[in-house]
């Protein structure tokens, strides 16, 4: 009765370790959401919160997914909007997708934020239309992985 009770004892500390081995090996490859780059009102040390168009430079993403995702520090005036094109430089720099919002009196659905997900991989860039306002914005991109 002994050696069974070592025997078990024995067996119960391996599944532990195993397990506990196991558990770390997953936590230490979790994928989680990393920021790769970001944009905001300061554009080479000058504040931009009216009008702005910019094309940001080429980056490769390399993760299964990525997203674009925007914030501003308050409401859009009546009649601004901002646009982002997302341009896949793969295939000889062709448009992906696009992200406009805009403001108007009839609008109801603004948002200080959001978030798009994309899922193509290689190089790509944006470019960014900013008209009639956008306070305190910034859009940043993220990569899971």
């Amino acid at each position: 009765m002994n050696k069974e009770y070592i025997a078990i004892s024995s067996l119960i500390v391996i599944i532990v370790l195993i397990g506990s081995v196991w558990a770390i090996t997953s936590l230490s490859n979790a994928k989680t959401w990393t920021k790769l780059y970001s944009w905001n009102t300061m554009i080479n040390n000058v504040y931009v919160d009216t009008n702005c168009n910019f094309t940001s430079n080429q980056f490769k993403i390399t993760g299964e997914q990525w997203r674009i995702s925007w914030t501003t520090g308050g409401e859009m005036p009546v009649g601004s909007h901002f646009d982002i094109k997302i341009y896949d430089d793969n295939v000889g720099s062709s448009m992906v997708q696009e992200i406009i919002t805009s403001s108007n009196e009839n609008d109801t659905t603004w948002t200080n934020g959001g978030t798009s997900s994309l899922n193509i991989q290689g190089n790509v860039h944006l470019q960014v239309f900013i008209e009639g306002g956008l306070p305190d914005w910034t859009f940043k991109i993220e990569e899971y992985k």
